[in-house]
């Protein structure tokens, strides 16, 4: 192995890491952390920053204090630190965040090629006064002033918001614009979890895996340091070497440390044995081994926050005595595997062989990350098996749509005003070659298209309605974006959807709009309503009336010409029939009949002579009306004279 690290080249020293921590001490911390769990979080990254790294320590609320003077760190810097700690309380007024940057960021005048890392934590939002106005401006004066200075000289801001009433539009600024990590603690449970995910965005300190709770430790580790979290207070940690010995909290070895607290146990082991060594604890991905070794895996290029389908690449180098290594020999038997994870749950994973991937004049490796289209934190993990040793480096991404839009109505010399705002979530997104383009639709005509104007600070697009109807307008986005190396960017913005005015219901017409009546008016629409039903019910009942009487005449008519006629019997038939079928032939067919055409003809005969009033018509058949004549004849025949 010493053999296979002799040739490398020498590129310089890595820069060790530069955190500065703020810790709000508001007095509503007292609501979101009432068992000040801030404290086993800070000891926890105050424990695991090397040697030699920075660190700064200050807690802010209306005033800025420092809890840990920023300083290189050592064992009496942790002992001192740890032990002031304990001031961390809840008693503050106001939360000042601007203020607490301006402190932590002393140095911004000095110039370097070191990221300096800001861990910020807070519950709340810029308050520095009871004045809104004064808080307002205190704001603005943080993103529009502060925050361009920070990312200018190279200020990193990861955030981590610990309620839901945090600022978390302007603690996700902060960290996006100078690509760092904005989190969210569900619990102050969460909190150690969180500061350990900033930290490692901040310290490459090099890692063995760990799989299945067990580890591999090989000749070039000098010390190594393992990472427990606990999921019970009382859990029972254990820890195997490969000598077959077993070590718990409180056991006796020469070249252990081992500390304990109810969320976490931190366990240190020097010149440990080379082989396997076993966890017997509760599994958890948060759990880390991390190593003091003279061979190193570092990474860098990709960036914390990325958007939707942005293609990263990775590059990949080791590292023997802070020294780049160039050893073909030593890469012709290595294996680079690439996972991309959410929580336990592996999303893609690529093996890279690096004998048959070429260096770079520099000595290093370059991986294409897979790209991730669903919106949501990640974590790259890249282990080396060099079968003699296993490395392991990881960093948290957090993959965003490349543009966000939000929807405000403002009132502006008595006029309502929806001002439409779509920002950037990258700094990879080259604003100035991007084009959006808005249509608006009215509730009623024609839509209108028009490209939306970029801001003077190329920052974002802002659009500008004046509404003049009533009813539902749509916003439809058309986007071509490109990023800073001219590529284009697939980005599709869903439309937006506002009312005019605020209160205005599209399921209730304008009839239903209009005020309910009063009682009285109740009363006299009621009453002119009763007027015209009995109005309608009159004409309906003398109508028929009139009908009726028309209709009985026509019968009795009719009655008297068949049976009462003074016209003498005569004893020729067909003389008779003669003048009946011409009768017959004079029906009108347009006249509607109260007969049932489909009555047997000898009921319809009896219903003849029962009233006398019935029709003898048929408008289907001629001859069957002949024929019920004939037998009318031949009834009026047989009946004696008048």
């Amino acid at each position: 192995m010493v053999m296979l690290f002799l040739g490398y080249i020498g590129i310089g020293y890595t820069k060790e890491a530069d955190v500065r921590l703020l810790i709000d001490t508001s007095g509503s911390m007292k609501v979101n952390d009432p068992k000040n769990l801030r404290e086993p979080a800070v000891n926890l990254l105050i424990r695991l920053l090397p040697d030699d790294s920075k660190l700064g320590i200050w807690t802010f609320d209306q005033s800025v204090k420092a809890l840990a003077v920023y300083d290189l760190i050592d064992n009496n810097w942790r002992e001192q630190a740890i032990n002031n700690s304990k001031q961390i309380s809840s008693k503050g007024l106001f939360t000042d965040i601007g203020k607490a940057l301006e402190v932590a960021t002393f140095d911004s005048h000095r110039q370097g090629n070191m990221a300096r890392h800001i861990i910020l934590l807070t519950d709340g939002m810029v308050d520095v006064a009871k004045d809104p106005i004064k808080n307002v401006e205190a704001r603005q004066h943080l993103l529009n002033d502060q925050l361009p200075r920070l990312k200018q000289n190279g200020y990193v801001i990861h955030t981590i918001a610990l309620s839901d009433k945090a600022d978390h539009e302007l603690l996700q600024q902060l960290a996006i614009n100078t690509d760092g990590l904005s989190s969210t603690a569900n619990s102050a449970e969460e909190l150690s979890k969180l500061f350990l995910k900033a930290l490692e965005q901040a310290d490459q300190a090099p890692k063995v895996p760990l799989q299945a709770n067990r580890f591999l430790i090989d000749s070039q580790v000098e010390e190594f340091t393992l990472l427990v979290f606990k999921k019970k207070s009382d859990e029972v940690v254990q820890l195997s070497s490969p000598d077959g010995k077993t070590y718990k909290q409180g056991s006796q070895a020469k070249d252990l440390r081992w500390f304990n607290t109810p969320h976490y146990d931190l366990i240190t082991v020097d010149q440990p044995y080379e082989g396997e060594w076993q966890l017997q604890a509760e599994t958890d991905p948060n759990n880390r081994v991390t190593i003091v070794s003279n061979l190193q895996m570092k990474f860098s290029g990709v960036p914390s926050n990325l958007f939707q389908g942005q293609q990263a690449e990775a590059r990949i180098w080791f590292e023997q005595n802070t020294k780049r290594l160039v050893n073909e020999e030593l890469f012709q038997i290595m294996k680079l595997t690439l996972t991309l994870s959410q929580e336990e749950n592996t999303v893609a994973e690529e093996v890279f062989y690096t004998a048959k991937m070429a260096q770079d004049d520099q000595g290093a490796f370059t991986l294409k990350v897979p790209e991730m289209r669903a919106v949501g934190e990640y974590t790259l993990t890249i282990k080396a098996d060099g079968k003699t040793f296993l490395r392991q480096v990881s960093k948290a991404l957090s993959v965003r749509e490349p543009l966000v839009v939000s929807h405000e109505r403002i009132t502006k010399e008595d006029q309502e005003i929806d001002v439409i705002l779509v920002k950037p979530q990258s700094l990879f997104l080259d604003t100035e070659a991007t084009v959006i383009k808005a249509t608006i639709a009215p509730p009623v005509g024609k839509p209108s298209s028009l490209v939306i104007p970029l801001q003077e600070d190329k920052k974002s697009w802002l659009l500008s309605i004046t509404p003049q109807q009533h009813g539902i307008y749509r916003v439809a986005f058309g986007v071509n974006a490109k990023d800073n190396n001219g590529n284009d960017i697939p980005v599709k913005l869903e439309p937006l959807v506002f009312k005019f005015p605020e209160n205005f219901n599209p399921g209730v017409s304008e009839q239903e709009e209009q005020p309910t009546p009063t009682t009285e008016e109740k009363i006299t629409d009621e009453a002119v309503d009763e007027k015209e039903k009995e109005s309608d019910s009159s004409w309906l009942l003398y109508g028929g009336l009139i009908l009726g009487n028309i209709l009985l005449a026509g019968g009795l008519y009719w009655a008297y010409r068949r049976f009462f006629s003074d016209t003498p019997p005569t004893d020729d038939k067909s003389a008779e029939s003669k003048e009946d079928v011409d009768d017959a032939d004079n029906i009108d067919l347009n006249e509607e009949d109260d007969i049932d055409l489909d009555m047997p003809l000898d009921k319809l005969d009896d219903n003849a002579d029962e009233s006398g009033a019935d029709k003898a018509s048929d408008k289907k058949n001629k001859q069957e009306k002949v024929d019920v004549g004939k037998k009318n004849d031949s009834a009026s025949d047989s009946k004696p004279e008048t």
